[in-house]
């Protein structure tokens, strides 16, 4: 995606629509926010002359390019980037989804086929590993592997299967049986 940045040094104050939005209901219920200005400065006051919008985002153009060049490559890499709920990425995410063109709202997903099955890598993430679909063929083993800082989450969509899990060093092993969401009647569960 190319873009042209003259100075990526320079901030911009910017305001999403959908926080203008609301702020505009909340005036309508005369529940809006007041302030005062020292120059360009918001000084918020309930005695204020003006009204204001508080949730407004400072972020330089630099910044913003890494973040659309982040969202571009998401289809390649998967890699999904820290969106915290009230971040201007959040907001800035939003906004590059709707303006997606549909031939890029589809993409093609990498999966990994052997005779034990199949592996599919949906999404990553930095902080909390991945998304992944593994399918194994009725009889197989697969695992057989351990991890020291990295945790496993496994839901059965489809089937029944026994996972087992040994404590490295030590001849002790949990074992879980795990059922499908679609065949079990019992609780839901899922096995960490």
């Amino acid at each position: 995606m190319p873009i042209t940045v003259n100075d990526p040094s320079v901030e911009l104050e910017l305001l999403y629509i959908d926080d203008l939005v609301e702020e505009m209901i909340h005036a309508l219920k005369g529940e809006e926010h007041h302030c005062e200005f020292e120059g360009l400065d918001v000084i918020p006051s309930e005695k204020g002359r003006y009204c204001y919008c508080p949730v407004t985002h400072k972020i330089t153009l630099g910044e913003i390019v890494d973040l659309l060049h982040q969202f571009a490559e998401m289809p390649k890499t998967l890699m999904i980037p820290e969106i915290p709920a009230d971040s201007f990425a959040k907001r800035l995410y939003s906004t590059f989804l709707s303006y997606l063109p549909k031939e890029k709202a589809i993409f093609d997903l990498k999966m990994n086929v052997d005779n034990r099955g199949s592996f599919t890598e949906l999404v990553h993430t930095l902080n909390c590993g991945q998304v992944s679909i593994n399918i194994s063929k009725p009889g197989i083993t697969k695992g057989e592997h351990w991890h020291n800082t990295k945790w496993e989450q496994f839901i059965v969509v489809s089937g029944h299967g026994l996972i087992q899990l040994r404590k490295e060093g030590t001849d002790e092993v949990l074992i879980c049986t795990v059922h499908s969401l679609a065949i079990c009647q019992r609780k839901k569960q899922s096995s960490i």
